[in-house]
C-alpha cells in the first residue's frame, strides 16, 4: 500500500509474458475480456439478457428472516447466507471473504480477505467495507490448497476472478462460485483515517472501524459509524 493508501500493482515477469498476462486478468485493461464477454460464455442459453442489466434470470429486493443473518450482514444479510449455505449445504469446501484485521507488524491494513471452512465462521465476517483491499494471498493460498471454494467482491474483483480463470484452469476448477456484492466506490485507506480524525483519532493510531453499524430503531439507510483507536473505542 502506497503512501496515499492505495495499493500499486507490481508485475513479475520471469515467465516472459508478464505484463501481457497481467493486461489480459487486469479488470479494467481495454484488452482483457469484458464483463458481457464472461458471463455469455457462462451464462448464454441459461439466462436472459439485457444490455443495462447483462445475464440475469430473475432480479429480486428481499432479506434474510432465518436466524440473525440481517442482524450481522449488509443489505438484508444475503451475503452471508449464500455462503453459510454453501457450506453447510456441501457445495463447496471453504469460502473467501473480507474480514477484519488487526493491524501488526506484517501489515498495518484493517481488512483482508481470509479462507473459512465452518458455516458459523462465515458470521465472523464483515459486512459493507470501504477500505482497500487485495487477495493474491487468498488466491495462493487456493492454488495451494485443492478443494471447491466460493469467493465474495466487488465485481471489478469478480471480473478479475473470472479473468484469472481464463488463464489459469487450476482457478477454473477450484473457484466454484463468485458471489458478487455492491462496489464500495474504491476508497483508499485515508478514508477511515479521515473518519477516525473526525472522531479524535489521529492517522496512524485507528486500530478499528465499522463503516456501517446498525442503529437501534432506525431505517436501513440510517447507519452508524464506529471507530476504535489501538487504545479506546468511540
Amino acid at each position: 500500500m502506497n503512501d496515499l493508501g492505495c495499493y500499486e500493482a507490481v508485475v513479475y515477469t520471469e515467465a516472459g509474458n508478464g505484463l501481457d498476462a497481467a493486461a489480459r486478468v487486469c479488470p479494467f485493461s481495454s484488452v482483457a475480456a469484458t464483463e458481457d464477454d464472461l458471463a455469455r460464455d457462462r451464462f448464454e442459453g441459461g439466462a436472459v439478457y439485457d444490455a443495462r442489466l447483462g445475464y440475469h434470470r430473475a432480479v429480486y429486493a428481499g432479506y434474510v428472516i432465518e436466524g440473525d443473518f440481517r442482524a450481522r450482514g449488509s443489505s438484508g444479510g444475503f451475503g452471508k447466507w449464500i455462503l453459510y449455505e454453501l457450506l453447510r449445504r456441501g457445495l463447496v469446501d471453504a469460502v473467501v471473504q473480507v474480514m477484519e484485521h488487526v493491524p501488526d507488524e506484517a501489515t498495518e491494513s484493517l481488512y483482508t480477505f481470509s479462507v473459512f471452512r465452518e458455516p458459523d465462521e462465515v458470521l465472523c465476517g464483515s459486512r459493507s467495507v470501504y477500505y482497500p483491499v487485495e487477495m493474491s494471498q487468498a488466491l495462493a493460498y487456493i492454488r495451494a490448497h485443492p478443494g471447491r471454494y466460493a469467493i465474495t467482491g466487488i465485481p471489478c474483483f469478480m471480473k478479475a476472478v473470472r479473468l484469472l480463470q481464463r488463464e489459469e484452469p487450476l482457478f477454473q476448477e477450484r473457484i466454484r462460485f463468485g458471489i458478487g456484492i455492491i462496489c464500495g466506490h474504491l476508497k483508499s485507506a485515508r478514508y477511515a483515517d479521515m473518519i477516525g480524525w473526525q472522531l479524535g483519532i489521529p492517522p496512524g493510531e485507528l486500530g478499528r472501524i465499522d463503516f456501517r453499524a446498525k442503529l437501534p430503531g432506525t431505517t436501513a439507510k440510517q447507519k452508524g459509524i464506529v471507530v476504535e483507536s489501538r487504545r479506546e473505542t468511540l
